[in-house]
């Protein structure tokens, strides 16, 4: 599972996704860790690594590739 907030993690609802699911699934929270400095939303988004590249590296980390069909 991966949870992205678009400001600090502390607080914010990656938190009880965590709590609540505890151990039972692996999950990634994207969120603003540093201080934030000028841009545009697309630089801003990609500085704190919450954009559509970072959430997509972190969804398929958790996929594992499937074998070619004649190895099946």
């Amino acid at each position: 599972m991966v949870t992205v907030e678009d400001h600090r993690p502390e607080g914010a609802p990656g938190e009880a996704v965590l709590a609540d699911t505890g151990t039972a699934a692996p999950v990634t929270r994207l969120a603003v860790r540093d201080l934030p400095g000028s841009g545009t939303p697309a630089e801003l988004r990609h500085a704190a690594g919450i954009d559509a590249q970072a959430i997509m590296r972190a969804a398929t980390s958790f996929v594992r590739p499937r074998p070619p069909a004649h190895q099946r």
